[in-house]
């Protein structure tokens, strides 16, 4: 229906990194509590009612997120990659467990259930090759870093990226107009305002 009305739709797919690594080290049981824990964490990020997620295959959950445009998809992404950071911290100390994910939205173009899903799976594929630990954004064919480029290229700290997920703010560039986080942008000079709740 999204693709025939050509409403706006967002998808995002999720893996942990080197989970074979995990799993012959720890075992399948922990694993699928580390899983378990994954999925509690996401659904409380959905909208009721409105987001869907579940498992794509035994190590990969997908996220649908109806109504919900590229800017919002990225957010939304990376707000569960920086809450998946922070269990591993609290609750896995001792291991290192970061995950990867791919996300796209639909596109004018788009014709078929079955293009968006492939973009999807490529910006997976092209998280987990780099090294994993990435949100990539599939748009057109075209596969960005969105986030993570866009700290190494400004020099955004890991801190300020880390409060703008937990805690929304505009970013202004110099001429006071607020910064859209999936265009490429070369100011430096940002300004960061909290937003009012």
């Amino acid at each position: 229906e999204a693709i025939r009305y050509k409403k706006p739709y967002s998808h995002t797919l999720l893996s942990i990194d080197k989970i074979e690594h995990l799993r012959k080290k720890y075992g399948q049981h922990a694993v699928n509590a580390l899983l378990q824990e994954v999925g509690i964490i996401l659904t409380n990020l959905l909208r009721r009612d409105v987001d869907h997620a579940g498992k794509y295959s035994e190590d990969t959950f997908i996220v649908l997120l109806p109504s919900t445009e590229r800017k919002g998809a990225i957010i939304f992404s990376e707000r569960l990659k920086t809450r998946l950071s922070r269990l591993a911290i609290e609750k896995h100390p001792n291991v290192t467990i970061t995950t990867s994910l791919g996300v796209t939205s639909l596109e004018p173009n788009d014709k078929k259930k079955e293009e968006v899903v492939n973009k999807l799976i490529e910006a997976l594929h092209h998280s987990v090759k780099n090294g994993g630990d990435i949100l990539s954004f599939n748009y057109d064919g075209l596969i960005s870093e969105n986030l993570s480029d866009f700290e190494k290229a400004t020099g955004m700290s890991a801190q300020l990226l880390k409060n703008a997920v937990e805690n929304p703010f505009y970013l202004l560039d110099e001429n006071g107009n607020e910064i859209d986080f999936t265009k490429p942008t070369g100011t430096k000079n940002w300004i960061n305002i909290p937003k009012q709740h």
